[in-house]
């Protein structure tokens, strides 16, 4: 691998580093992560950290092999995204006044 790091690369550059196992998905994990503790101090723009998660993942992805073309790959999603287990900024405030 060149001393570019993951997170300097697009996509698809990564991927295919990824594929052909020159990286691994744990490498790749990190590399975003030391990025994101370098910038977002200032930048504020990721709110719900989960980076131990982030990288158990990762080393269950490099166990299963997968063909899949971005299987590997990071991403972050803005607070307003629905996802299992992560509080979301959307809402209703007259929904909050209804006790069930």
């Amino acid at each position: 691998m060149s001393t570019t790091e993951p997170w300097q690369m697009e996509g698809v550059e990564v991927a295919k580093l990824l594929r052909n196992k020159k990286i691994s998905a744990q490498e790749i994990a990190v590399s975003q992560i030391m990025r994101i503790n370098a910038v977002n101090g200032k930048l504020n723009a990721i709110v719900e950290r989960c980076d131990e998660e982030a990288i158990a993942d990762a080393r269950k992805i490099e166990s299963l092999h997968s063909n899949s073309r971005y299987t590997g790959m990071t991403m972050t999603t803005k607070i307003n995204a629905d996802h299992s287990g992560f509080s979301n900024s959307n809402g209703v405030k007259r929904l909050s006044l209804i006790h069930i």
